[in-house]
């Protein structure tokens, strides 16, 4: 039998990638960065050909973390995290050609090496803003601080605790029942920042 892929579906597929390839451009931008501020400390000038090396490949990797992105987002309107995410990485791909760019200026001309580090930095910041609303969108708005400062209405556990079915005199009433329920167990995959499978509960 000859099963048939529509192009369609294959650049889907090319575009889903993307949450494998993004980590590329994470650790080699920000592992630049680390070079470039370790030889500051140091207080040597010019750029290091590693860190160099590490911008230039990091930024081909961002152009296409970048364009994979912008496939899986597929036809959903780009809006809430969804857009401060695309557009951060966006922003981060640019940042990171400039930088690239600026390397082997600082290296020939080491009175460059001050405006070189401040856009390898920003890149470092952007990669950082940039990969934490990628998480937000898939674990929650919380998901790097609510270990620490859990939210206020958590309650924990009670252990042998049991769920009791109460019979009520009223009856359910949507928006005061149900809809709060919603919002608080399903709106952070399906509301408006993000519609996973396309629904959206709000």
């Amino acid at each position: 039998t000859v099963i048939a892929v529509s192009s369609t579906a294959l650049v889907q597929t090319f575009g889903r990638l993307h949450v494998l390839v993004v980590h590329f451009p994470i650790a080699l931008l920000l592992l630049a960065g680390l070079i470039e501020a370790f030889r500051l400390v140091r207080r040597k000038r010019g750029a290091s050909p590693v860190a160099g090396t590490l911008l230039v490949l990091g930024s081909i990797a961002a152009i296409v973390a970048a364009g994979m992105g912008w496939i899986l987002k597929g036809d959903d309107a780009i809006e809430g995290l969804l857009a401060v995410h695309l557009y951060a990485g966006i922003a981060t791909a640019v940042v990171a050609i400039v930088a690239a760019s600026l390397a082997p200026l600082a290296t020939r001309k080491p009175e460059v090496t001050g405006l070189y580090r401040a856009w390898v930095f920003a890149l470092a910041i952007l990669v950082g803003v940039t990969g934490h609303f990628g998480g937000a969108m898939n674990y929650g708005s919380g998901y790097l601080t609510e270990a620490l400062f859990p939210p206020s209405d958590a309650t924990p556990p009670v252990a042998g605790a049991q769920v009791i079915a109460v019979s009520g005199t009223r009856p359910i009433d949507f928006a005061h029942d149900v809809q709060p329920i919603f919002a608080k167990s399903c709106y952070e995959c399906h509301g408006p920042d993000k519609k996973k499978g396309g629904l959206r509960l709000d």
